[in-house]
């Protein structure tokens, strides 16, 4: 599994010094293939293919700054160090296309890595969070999101033991928990697979139902 390891940036690392934008992170790709460190995930919704960052743009290590155009992946980020996270699994970042045999095993494995992770990470960036009642993060502009919509949503909503909302700008929403009585009314998704995952005795349908 290819992880994203994160640091931040001494200012002795950067161009620019003590001069240069903060927060600042260094951020470089490890193969791990057994004792897998502890990580988040991201799910999120592809942006412009000119704008995303690659697996090409980091896999010789990378410094990135807020402003740089890569905001979704510096707030990861971010959040994972705020957690007391060191490495996260990005799919844009961690997943070589070229590869046919490497992509192909990467979707096979996909919804064990989200099962996996300590904590998935929903980006919702078209949901603001100056938008939000916030006596009430479960409302209609979070459930309106596009993510919903998304062809891997279900998996990246089931197999996640924990999975926090976030708004575009990486303001807390809720967790999956909290928000557990509202997502199945968007989704279909039993309240019971949400909670508790997959098990033997439940099939796709039963999933939708």
């Amino acid at each position: 599994m290819r992880l994203l390891k994160i640091q931040k940036a001494e200012p002795s690392d950067l161009v620019g010094g003590l001069n240069a934008p903060e927060p600042q992170l260094l951020i470089s790709l490890e193969e791990h293939f057994s004792d897998i460190p502890r990580y988040a995930i991201l799910s999120h919704r592809w942006g412009n293919p000119a704008e995303e960052l690659k697996f090409t743009d980091v896999k010789d290590g990378i410094t990135l700054s807020k402003g740089q155009g890569h905001e979704k992946v510096v707030g990861c980020c971010l959040q994972a160090l705020a957690e007391g996270l060191e490495y996260v699994w990005i799919d844009t970042c961690c997943i070589d296309k070229s590869s046919s045999a490497e992509l192909s095993e990467a979707i096979n494995s996909m919804y064990i890595w989200y099962q996996q992770a300590v904590v998935c990470y929903a980006y919702l960036e078209d949901v603001s969070f100056a938008d939000l009642n916030l006596w009430d993060p479960k409302i209609s502009c979070v459930e309106g999101s596009v993510w919903f919509k998304r062809a891997w949503t279900l998996q990246e909503l089931v197999a996640p033991v924990a999975l926090s909302f976030f708004a575009k700008n990486w303001e807390y929403i809720a967790s999956k928990s909290e928000m557990a009585e509202r997502v199945p009314k968007v989704t279909n998704i039993a309240i019971s697979v949400l909670q508790d995952g997959l098990s033997s005795d439940i099939n796709v349908a039963q999933i939708m139902s």
